[in-house]
């Protein structure tokens, strides 16, 4: 931990004097995410370790301020349930019969389109609110046999808050993280800013 601090410092200390935030400019955050859906699935499957969420999201300045962005996360699983929990605890908890515990497969996504307020702390440290409404869905499977299943689908719209910081590590790297309420409730990463012309 020690030594990713130092690194982190050593960084800062070569970045360019250029503001973390700029307007015109067009960044691309690249990260993981963490929800209360992949909450509800971890309690579900609590003996199977699922990945995180991808998030993605493209930022352009507008003003010396405020931005647009476009924030998507994806996240896809499958487990076989007859191997982390019992006959009645898979009926149970996700209302299908036993029959159909051969395989379960999940997809879900999101896309919201925001907007962003950027408060500077300092050339390296950049403070920000987001705010949008967007469209979330998922897709589920349960698998009987390796081509008989029950598909399950939805899509509604959803909004999304966050309050976010983002790092300066050089000239075109930042790192950001960023927790509230959302399909990107918490999430951390990298920030890559597009080179102008």
């Amino acid at each position: 931990m020690k030594k990713i601090l130092l690194l982190a410092f050593a960084l800062w200390g070569w970045s360019a004097s250029a503001q973390v935030y700029q307007k015109g400019q067009t960044v691309v955050y690249v990260g993981t995410a963490f929800n209360e859906s992949l909450s509800y699935d971890y309690w579900n499957f609590k003996d199977f370790r699922l990945p995180p969420a991808f998030h993605l999201k493209v930022e352009q300045g507008i003003t010396n301020r405020f931005s647009f962005s476009l924030s998507s996360t994806h996240f896809f699983y499958q487990v076989q349930p007859n191997l982390v929990m019992d006959t009645m605890e898979f009926f149970f908890r996700v209302g299908r019969p036993y029959e159909y515990s051969n395989r379960f497969q999940k997809y879900a996504y999101s896309v919201v389109p925001k907007i962003q307020y950027h408060s500077r702390f300092n050339k390296r440290i950049n403070g920000y609110v987001g705010f949008g409404l967007g469209v979330r869905g998922y897709k589920v499977s349960f698998f009987k046999s390796p081509i008989e299943r029950i598909d399950d689908q939805d899509h509604w719209l959803t909004a999304e808050f966050n309050l976010g910081l983002r790092v300066k590590m050089s000239s075109q790297w930042q790192a950001y993280a960023d927790a509230g309420f959302g399909p990107t409730a918490l999430s951390a990463g990298l920030v890559y800013c597009i080179p102008r012309k």
